[in-house]
């Protein structure tokens, strides 16, 4: 998949980079080259980075690409804001990308949805970033709405579903929080005017919000699941080395 964001010069270095199977891929290696042409202006910068999941040890090369002009370099240089670029994200190899399998289909097809609409809609992505989390406390049996003692049928906003499952499923601070940006942002996706939102939120900060999202998952289903199934071997492991009499 190719996506276009707006970074600052070598900030697309530092941006977490999740692999096909939903974990967070570690850095091997990363090079940048610029290639400039004396008859025009313009030059181009490439950046390669060699990822590698700890999970399933794929192999993952991201390719940002930006065109950048000597005309724009000395507008920035006598402005107070740093230089920035439009770059262009290519996975050149790699897994295919989507969320692990122990995740719910309703929620992983939202996310694949969110990452679908990027480049086109940043907006709209946020607002599936949100939807995620709705999706996300439905599959915990979290309500959407209730009854009161009067038999009328009330709606439960999704500060108060989340508030439910960090209790339920006793939660740790850092992933409430995490849940709670996530939240907010795609709130103000939905319900602000086009002008407030675009002021206020960049394509980056959507593709930030996919990343936590992605964190999210990784710690409700995947990490979970890693868990059950190393208890699992564990447990077959204690049977072999602790026979029973």
């Amino acid at each position: 998949m190719i996506t276009n964001v707006w970074l600052y010069e070598g900030e697309e270095v530092t941006i977490k980079e999740f692999c096909g199977c939903g974990s967070v891929t570690n850095r091997q290696s990363v090079f940048s080259h610029t290639e400039t042409n004396d008859e025009e202006d313009y030059y181009s910068i490439q950046t390669y980075k060699i990822l590698l999941c700890p999970g399933c040890e794929s192999v993952t090369v991201v390719l940002y690409h930006a065109i950048g002009s000597s005309g724009e370099d000395e507008r920035f240089s006598q402005a107070s804001e740093p230089r920035s670029y439009k770059y262009t994200r290519k996975v050149l190899h790699g897994p295919t990308k989507g969320t692990p399998q122990v995740v719910p289909w309703a929620i992983a097809d939202v996310v694949k949805q969110a990452e679908a609409v990027m480049s086109s809609s940043f907006r709209a992505c946020v607002i599936l970033c949100r939807a995620a989390l709705e999706e996300i406390c439905s599959d915990f049996l979290i309500p959407s709405e209730e009854q009161n003692k009067k038999g009328e049928r009330y709606f439960i906003n999704l500060h108060e579903r989340l508030e439910r499952l960090v209790n339920q499923e006793h939660l740790d601070h850092t992933l409430k929080q995490v849940m709670s940006g996530v939240k907010n942002l795609g709130n103000l996706g939905a319900h602000s005017s086009q002008i407030a939102f675009t002021k206020q939120i960049k394509a980056q900060d959507a593709a930030g919000l996919l990343d936590l999202v992605h964190y999210i998952i990784e710690k409700l289903y995947v990490q979970k699941a890693r868990e059950q199934e190393a208890s699992e071997i564990l447990e077959r492991l204690k049977q072999i080395l602790e026979p029973s009499p």
